[in-house]
């Protein structure tokens, strides 16, 4: 999940089995923290809840206060409204429950607005199950129990979805601005035993699939059009129509090889697994392939931002990143990956970060920077993924 560019996504219905979510820019996180002296203490109590909980099994969702994905979700009778993190890494659907009193479930100044929370007894068609339930992501848990109720899903109804209902969550969800979660990714990734909301609304599109186009990222204007989710389609108006379609390696996350990648002249031929993620920020790399980019990038460590950085002078003259992909060349241009969030004193971050795997786990994520460059289009039916150069709108 992430934390730094706010978006909201709004929904239009454009026909009855596909519909398209337009996602918007509502500002940053990590600048609302380090306006307000509250980026430090931030950064220490995520620091200690990772080396707390340094070996626990969590998902692979990394956390480097960059762009939400918000989707309108309707939950109960009457409908309430909730904007929940539409996330490819994880595949559960969890709100927050009314009766959470910690002060994160209100939501803190730099979330931008007060959560919205479940009310199960407002809803005629909310049922509990007497099941607990638990989520850990890298960036922190949350707990409660599951429930079922009607889910409107951009004009698609489903009727006793069953998802988590948050009585206590992670002091770091109290910075997000989200009300819960709305998981994009294979049912086998689901825990609980749960029929995840896109198990229950494939059969219902035109096609078994969804596409995510985000807008080529050099500005962070306030409430701008930051690109859209087109589900049951593929998407014509931002994507390219030369999709080159990757075999995924196994159906749990979006997880398929790359043959080999180069930052001018680091070059890294090993044949290794990735993950393609819209809840994380930055790319996430093998630590030998970190080190490169550093050396290529001239990045320095900036202990006050936890973060790599270069002078923002560099934005558009650093070395293209390019990725081999099923025999394909994907070029990601140094201003997708030299990111403006604020930092001060002329620095912009550098949107990688290293991966320790340690012998389990993919050692890369493509996040955003890789995303914002090439259209995804995931494709259930035919356990692939498809990749199209985004156009510059």
């Amino acid at each position: 999940m992430k934390t730094l560019i706010l978006l909201i996504i709004t929904t239009a219905l454009a026909a009855a089995l596909n519909f398209t979510m337009d996602v918007h820019n509502f500002g940053s996180l990590r600048a609302n923290l380090i306006a307000n002296g509250n980026l430090t203490d931030f950064l220490e109590e995520q620091n200690r809840h990772r080396y707390t909980n340094l070996f626990t099994h969590q998902r692979p969702l990394y956390d480097y206060f960059d762009q939400f994905y918000l989707g309108t979700v309707n939950v109960g009778t009457p409908a309430q409204v909730f904007y929940l993190s539409m996330d490819t890494g994880s595949s559960n659907m969890w709100v927050i429950a009314q009766g959470c009193a910690q002060p994160q479930c209100t939501g803190y100044p730099s979330s931008y607005r007060p959560k919205l929370k479940y009310r199960p007894g407002a809803s005629s068609t909310f049922k509990k199950i007497p099941q607990g339930f638990y989520m850990y992501y890298h960036t922190g848990s949350v707990s409660g129990y599951y429930a079922t109720d009607r889910i409107n899903f951009a004009g698609v109804r489903i009727e006793n979805q069953k998802f988590g209902v948050a009585t206590a969550i992670a002091n770091v969800f109290g910075y997000q601005p989200i009300d819960g979660v709305f998981g994009l990714g294979w049912p086998s990734l689901a825990v609980g035993n749960v029929k995840t909301p896109m198990e229950a609304i494939l059969p219902q599109l035109d096609k078994k699939l969804f596409t995510v186009w985000l807008g080529r990222r050099t500005t962070t204007a306030y409430g701008a059009l930051a690109g859209s989710i087109q589900y049951g389609a593929l998407d014509t108006t931002h994507c390219d129509s030369a999709i080159n379609w990757v075999p995924l390696s196994k159906a749990q996350y979006w997880q398929f090889p790359i043959q080999g990648f180069q930052l001018g002249q680091f070059i890294r031929t090993s044949v290794d697994q990735v993950i393609t993620d819209t809840g994380t920020s930055f790319i996430g790399a093998p630590m030998g392939v970190l080190n490169g980019i550093i050396q290529m990038t001239g990045a320095k460590y900036s202990n006050k931002n936890q973060i790599y950085v270069v002078p923002c002078t560099t934005m558009f003259r650093q070395p293209n990143a390019l990725f081999k992909i099923n025999g394909n060349q994907y070029v990601i241009p140094s201003s997708q990956y030299v990111l403006d969030l604020k930092l001060g004193n002329g620095y912009c971050a550098l949107a990688f970060f290293g991966i320790q795997a340690g012998g389990f786990g993919t050692p890369w994520i493509l996040g955003d920077p890789f995303i914002r460059t090439y259209c995804h289009v995931h494709d259930f039916e035919n356990k692939r993924i498809g990749l199209s150069l985004a156009k510059n709108m």
